[in-house]
């Protein structure tokens, strides 16, 4: 049995220590390998991660991706590309990954998670809490259930949100796994553990384990709100090629739907630069839920009250689904009370 570790840099010369000496640190009763993909850094990246490789010879692989200069690329599709290239290297039988600027804060949790999944091959990942780390005095701990438990796939992909780097992913038993990963060309952060959860059940443990780094200049933060609606409606649609989870991750997007429909008069005007890549995406893929928000002036008017009433109808169905869930659980809670389970 091994485990990977697959760390992507851009950049990030001040942070390779610091990631890399988390990954060293961990407490594994199996091999494991460091395979570390640098997007190209016009600063000493590559230079610290050689260091590490000399060091550790047997532990750390360091690829270099090709990149123009002179050409501006769309940040999530060049990590994707980074990340899929480095799961193609992979020899583990579980993967985790690692931005460059994130690290982790656990030196045990690697192997507790491997031997839960181990134990149940019914589950394909083992997912851990995490820390926003804003600064050294700011840091934000996210709290989620306070006991460790087994969570459907259905149930996390409809409303909950790990960082696919707090998870232990289990490389599915499908040659066709990374082909399908491959074919969408996204790979970042959701998607990763929504693949995963494709081929089975997450294990929960509520223990910090994954500090994820905030900086006021990352791609994401430097979007606006309405852009953030898009990407996410975008990645929705790449997701629904490959999910069997597509009702669960509509009312996981829903609310992305319906910020766009709200601004679909006003749109288009983002078609520019770095977002170009969504309108394009949508265009190509005219029969597409996106393609109808974002080319709203383009369609008849038969066309946009079936839309419109599609939304209604999703809207509708999360809110009678929520309703549904929170009379399910008094109920519960009522026989828990009745029976005396509840003090």
């Amino acid at each position: 049995m091994k485990v990977s570790f697959l760390v992507t840099y851009y950049n990030q010369a001040h942070f390779v220590e610091k990631s890399l000496n988390s990954i060293l640190s961990q407490k594994l009763e199996c091999d494991y390998e460091i395979l570390v993909a640098d997007d190209g850094s016009s600063d000493n990246t590559q230079d610290i991660v050689k260091s590490f490789v000399e060091k550790y010879p047997e532990r750390i692989k360091l690829f270099v991706m090709p990149r123009d200069s002179e050409k501006s690329y769309n940040s999530i599709l060049r990590v994707s590309k980074a990340r899929i290239f480095l799961l193609k290297q992979a020899q583990g039988t579980y993967f985790l990954t690692l931005d460059g600027d994130d690290w982790y804060c656990d030196d045990i949790f690697v192997q507790q998670g491997i031997d839960i999944l181990e134990k149940d091959r019914s589950l394909a990942a083992c997912g851990f809490l995490y820390q926003m780390w804003h600064s050294a005095d700011k840091i934000e701990k996210i709290a989620y259930f306070k006991s460790a438990k087994r969570i459907p796939a259905c149930k996390y992909i409809r409303s909950m949100y790990l960082p696919a780097g707090a998870c232990i992913h289990r490389l599915a038993n499908d040659p066709n796994q990374i082909s399908i990963i491959e074919k969408t060309g996204i790979f970042d952060d959701n998607d990763i553990l929504i693949n995963t959860l494709n081929y089975g059940d997450m294990y929960f443990i509520p223990k910090t384990v994954y500090s994820y780094r905030q900086t006021g200049n990352s791609s994401w933060n430097s979007m606006s709100p309405l852009v953030q609606a898009i990407v996410n409606c975008w990645n929705y649609e790449i997701l629904c090629r490959y999910s069997k989870y597509r009702n669960e991750l509509f009312v996981r997007h829903i609310g992305c739907f319906k910020s766009v429909y709200e601004n679909r008069t006003n749109v288009q005007k983002l078609n520019t630069g770095k977002n170009k890549i969504y309108f394009d995406y949508a265009e190509n893929n005219e029969t597409q839920f996106l393609y109808r928000l974002l080319f709203w002036e383009k369609l008849s008017k038969k066309e946009k009250n079936i839309l419109k009433r599609e939304l209604v109808m999703k809207m509708y169905f999360k809110k009678n689904y929520i309703k549904a869930l929170k009379h399910r659980i008094l109920k519960l809670l009522k026989i828990k009370i009745i029976s005396g389970d509840v003090k």
